[in-house]
């Protein structure tokens, strides 16, 4: 049985993944390394679209609580990884191209001040013996999958975009029907994000939770360009393994 290569990419709302996913999938299958782009949460399946419609707007987000949220995320990877593999059949030359993945929701839990190695349960208000805390309960999500998929999923080659706060607000604001809190931030809040964002990924990485392989991306050069630069980086790395 033949795997494919799986690469993810992180980065705050606005800076250009999924834009940067679509060029890297056509400049992948140019050269004969078929591409699927997958965002997270899914937009198709159940989870994925509830996280979507009803927890992730602006106007709903502070009704839930963070750790709840990031048990919804957790049922969401799931479904997205059991549709990825599930009846379906690879060659060692595809590429799954994660838009986003774990790494947010870890990096998500430590910017709204929770640790994300805690067992501290919010919604009981205590310390809980039972809950293995977020990082535990994340890295061994994957453990049922058949391998080589766990490791597959669970420690991805990630690619951080980052871009100046100006040029994200101005995507942001191409789209005025996007809905999500980030995108209501402003420059000033957009810049706090994203180097509190970059922060807790470097503070996650540090702590052993974030893989040694990430490599940071500057946005600012154009989607195209710098689709082509994680391309040429994939080249000298997971596309020849």
């Amino acid at each position: 049985m033949a795997y494919p290569k799986i690469i993810c990419l992180e980065g705050v709302d606005g800076v250009g993944k999924s834009t940067i996913a679509e060029h890297l999938v056509a400049l992948l299958s140019e050269n004969n390394f078929p591409a699927l782009h997958v965002p997270s949460p899914s937009r198709e399946m159940p989870v994925g679209k509830f996280l979507r419609s009803e927890v992730l707007p602006y106007d709903k987000i502070e009704n839930w609580m963070p750790d709840v949220v990031g048990k919804l995320f957790e049922a969401s990877f799931l479904e997205t990884v059991w549709s990825l593999i599930d009846g379906r059949e690879y060659t060692s030359r595809d590429v799954l191209i994660l838009d986003r993945w774990t790494f947010t929701t870890l990096v998500y839990q430590q910017m709204c001040g929770i640790d994300a190695d805690s067992r501290y349960n919010h919604v009981a208000g205590s310390m809980d013996d039972n809950d293995p805390g977020l990082w535990t309960s994340i890295y061994h999500l994957f453990d049922q999958l058949p391998a080589p998929w766990c490791e597959m999923f669970r420690f991805p080659r990630t690619y951080l975009l980052q871009a100046a706060p100006e040029n994200i607000a101005a995507r942001l604001a191409e789209n005025p029907k996007r809905t999500d809190y980030v995108e209501h931030l402003g420059v000033d809040g957009l810049a706090r994000y994203q180097n509190t964002y970059r922060d807790a990924l470097a503070e996650l990485t540090v702590g052993g939770m974030m893989p040694p392989h990430w490599y940071p991306v500057d946005c600012d050069q154009g989607a195209f360009e710098t689709a082509h630069q994680i391309f040429q980086n994939m080249l000298s790395t997971v596309l020849v393994r």
